[in-house]
């Protein structure tokens, strides 16, 4: 191999080295835990239901409809006074939910993943134009390192470590 033929592999592989580390610039394992799970529970919970369940409560002010396929529920909506305020998804084998609580104009107000009754990774609450709130991740319930809090213009008002960090490499893994 001649020296050209070096220079430019070498070139070549710095490139390619570059640009691995700029497309994954500022996704941290946590991030890719939470984009990874949440695809699997939309995709698992994209079927065409068989039938459904409407459950009101007392004054009929709040409904749910929840979305079954083979007996199995894997999308509930919740109304209040007929306008959409809460979507789950759910995983099939239910131990996984994507919540989402919604806004009057549509935009989600609240995101985050639960896992047997406790929410794990990246929670997310917004103010209804679609800025941050706040966000930080939690395990098994429990806020654990940094967490975040905005302005309604998007400016960072607050910064919290509740340490922990160890704790995500014990998050619970979806079946695919």
């Amino acid at each position: 191999m001649n020296r050209h033929n070096i220079t430019f592999l070498t070139l070549l592989t710095v490139e390619l080295f570059l640009t691995r580390c700029a497309s994954n610039h500022g996704r941290t394992s946590s991030d890719k835990w939470y984009e990874d799970t949440k695809a699997e529970i939309l995709k698992q919970s994209d079927l065409k239901p068989d039938s459904t369940a409407l459950m009101y409560n007392e004054d009929s002010t709040f409904t749910k409809e929840h979305y079954f396929s083979a007996g199995h529920e894997f999308h509930l909506k919740g109304y209040n006074k007929g306008i959409l305020r809460l979507e789950i998804h759910y995983s099939k084998d239910g131990n996984f939910e994507l919540r989402r609580e919604i806004c009057d104009n549509g935009n989600f107000g609240f995101e985050g993943i639960v896992y047997k009754d406790h929410f794990y990774g990246l929670s997310t609450w917004r103010y209804c134009d679609g800025q941050i709130h706040h966000q930080g991740i939690r395990h098994n319930g429990k806020k654990i390192g940094v967490w975040k809090k905005f302005d309604e213009s998007g400016k960072q008002i607050e910064e919290t470590d509740y340490k922990n960090t160890e704790l995500l490499d014990s998050m619970p893994t979806l079946t695919k």
